[in-house]
């Protein structure tokens, strides 16, 4: 199988031993192409335009992000063997390790030259997949951790790590909220506090503390952006700070982002509930009445067998008396039970 690797390359720490530990790779038949510098949403429209155009040339499509070290030098021949074996599977999607959070999270994806991305300008979720879940495979065990998320980042990349999850959480811009996307990513800042607080590493406070802010408002979706100056401004106030003094920063913020977070989520949790309880009223009410007219056909059977047997037990029981009652005789006749007596 031939492969072409994309990279999205924007002043990632990572980016030169990322690039090494493709090199490094057993399977040589591949094609490493590089998109540096463009905006997260533009990156990736051109990332997904030169896999469709050159879909006839390459079987495989790989998004390698500039922050991630593969480890395995037989990955991408175990990715050829997935896609070989497995006819119906689209995408490929393997974990990857985090540094932030230290644990597993989905990470590295390889398409199918099939795959057609029909085009979006959501800033935010920029690298959602078109590809629907009967046709994609998550691998947890088997081949994953495929890389390293972040092995070394730079004090500002793990700042912008944090804002661009904190964005992803509050989804200010967004008419249509993705509650899902939005507790998953506030998940992982909370591992990635905990882990901040095990480990004291000053990155690791720096990106909780950008996740804080995001939620306070500073940032919009259009900081998302590597290239642009606002963030790097932020960044500056706190590039000199402690780990102590970003720990009591952040127990701040976190004090005073638990109403703005809970609020506007409250909200809809209270619009879910008000919709499913009526609902669920509804439901009722339609169960109700199917009960009412079950038990009144139910009662009008039993009446019916009842009358039926009314009838029927009246017409057996006239019979009996029929055949039991005496029979009746002439004024002068013989009676059945003395032939001589006569009346």
């Amino acid at each position: 199988m031939r492969l072409l690797v994309g990279t999205l390359y924007s002043s990632e720490h990572e980016f030169a031993e990322c690039a090494r530990s493709i090199g490094r790779q057993t399977h040589l038949d591949w094609e490493h192409v590089v998109f540096q510098g463009l905006p997260e949403q533009a990156a990736h429209e051109a990332l997904y335009r030169t896999f469709m155009d050159r879909a006839d040339e390459f079987d495989v499509m790989i998004k390698v992000d500039a922050d991630m070290v593969i480890e395995d030098r037989e990955l991408f021949a175990k990715i050829c063997r997935k896609f070989e074996e497995l006819r119906w599977m689209d995408q490929l999607v393997i974990d990857v390790h985090d540094f932030f959070s230290d644990q597993l999270i989905g990470g590295l994806s390889a398409f199918r030259n099939t795959v057609v991305w029909p085009g979006s300008q959501d800033k935010l979720f920029a690298d959602s997949s078109p590809v629907p879940e009967s046709k994609r495979l998550r691998d947890r065990t088997e081949l994953a951790p495929a890389a390293i998320h972040c092995k070394d980042p730079s004090p500002l990349q793990a700042f912008h790590y944090g804002v661009h999850r904190g964005l992803k959480v509050v989804q200010a811009a967004r008419r249509t909220k993705q509650p899902g996307a939005s507790a998953w990513q506030l998940t992982n800042l909370e591992r990635t506090w905990r882990h901040f607080l095990r480990r004291r590493d000053r990155r690791l406070g720096l990106a909780v503390l950008g996740a804080q802010l995001a939620f306070q408002g500073v940032f919009d979706v259009g900081h998302v952006n590597y290239n642009d100056p606002f963030p790097r401004r932020v960044f500056e106030r706190y590039a000199e700070c402690g780990v102590g003094q970003l720990r009591s920063e952040v127990l701040r913020l976190r004090l005073l982002n638990v109403r703005l977070l809970v609020r506007p989520w409250l909200g809809r949790v209270r619009e879910l509930w008000y919709s499913k309880r009526k609902l669920l009223r509804a439901g009722l009410a339609r169960a109700c009445r199917a009960a009412r007219i079950r038990d009144q056909r139910e009662a009008g059977a039993t009446k019916g067998a009842a009358r039926e047997g009314q009838q029927s037990g009246c017409t057996a029981e006239g019979t009996r008396r029929t055949e039991c009652a005496p029979r009746r005789f002439s004024k002068v006749g013989r009676s059945p039970r003395c032939g001589s007596h006569r009346h």
